[in-house]
């Protein structure tokens, strides 16, 4: 610059016209928010390890969010600030899978895509529910006797230590036997199979219910952008909404529920009725926004 490096500098013109300018603020505070959220490690890892990385801190949030909630909420329902947790947990990670699946990560077919999408939310979903529910296994509080199902006492609510309801034991040629003790396995109905039914009849009646089925962008789309938009065109967009992430997160439901309830219906066989009605709920769904609501999905 003829003007000198001083007056180039004051210039804001130059720094406008720099088109390195907005990508480069873009990438450092991409960079600083990855620092800060993942303490300075993570952004060197891989997509998967990230993922996988984020699953633990979100089972661990969760596991904690649930027996603090359980625990002081007399063991009928979870309180406002837990489902807040486990809702943020979930949301993230159903947010981050996508974005590495179409930002960061190569799939020469988009079926590749999905499968991986759909593996790693499945995995998530099946992992945190499963630890957050077995925990109370291990983990038990006073109770009073006198009750046929042991609910939690807030105004004791003193928590054993880990592992206080199990005695381990050598029971053969270096066979480790485990038995849980029968209180705590009394216990566990009303406090870790309370939050598995919670979960389950939460994925019924809000993702299931609201979010696939009522679809607030769906209406959102018909009653207000096709209503003024000024052509036909943009008023048919307007009621045929992107089926581009639809089959893995609908899989990846389908598959968490038939887990579980094979997982957890030897101890509660209410679950065999829940999934096959969530099932047939989710057939009348599927079939409802793949004719109605949504594009052809993208092959």
């Amino acid at each position: 610059d003829p003007r000198g490096p001083e007056r180039a500098r004051e210039d804001p013109r130059g720094a406008r016209e720099d088109p390195r300018g907005p990508e480069r603020t873009r990438r450092s505070w991409s960079r600083s928010f990855a620092w800060l959220l993942w303490g300075g490690a993570a952004p060197h890892l891989s997509a998967d390890e990230q993922v996988a990385l984020f699953s633990c801190l979100s089972t661990a949030a969760i596991t904690v969010a649930n027996f603090m909630g359980t625990s002081h909420s007399s063991g009928a329902i979870t309180t406002v600030w837990v489902t807040m947790v486990i809702i943020a947990s979930n949301v993230v990670i159903f947010n981050l899978v996508p974005y590495f699946a179409v930002r960061r990560e190569r799939h020469h077919y988009r079926s590749y895509q999905h499968m991986h999408m759909l593996l790693k939310m499945t995995f998530f979903q099946i992992f945190n529910t499963s630890v957050s529910v077995l925990a109370f296994l291990f983990l038990t509080w006073d109770v009073d006797s006198n009750t046929a199902c042991p609910l939690s006492s807030p105004s004791s609510g003193r928590a054993r230590p880990a592992f206080a309801c199990t005695h381990m034991r050598l029971g053969g040629p270096g066979l480790l036997e485990i038995d849980v003790d029968a209180l705590c396995v009394s216990h566990w109905y009303s406090t870790g199979a309370l939050v598995l039914m919670n979960g389950l009849f939460g994925d019924l009646a809000v993702i299931l219910g609201i979010i696939e089925f009522v679809r607030p962008e769906k209406l959102f789309a018909r009653r207000v952008r096709a209503l003024h938009a000024a052509t036909q065109t943009e008023m048919n967009e307007g009621y045929e909404l992107d089926a581009d992430l639809y089959l893995p997160f609908r899989y990846q439901l389908t598959l968490k529920v038939v887990f579980l309830t094979a997982m957890f219906c030897p101890a509660i066989p209410l679950l065999l009725p829940f999934a096959s009605a969530f099932m047939f709920a989710s057939h009348r769904v599927d079939r409802y926004n793949l004719l109605r609501v949504l594009k052809p999905p993208p092959r």
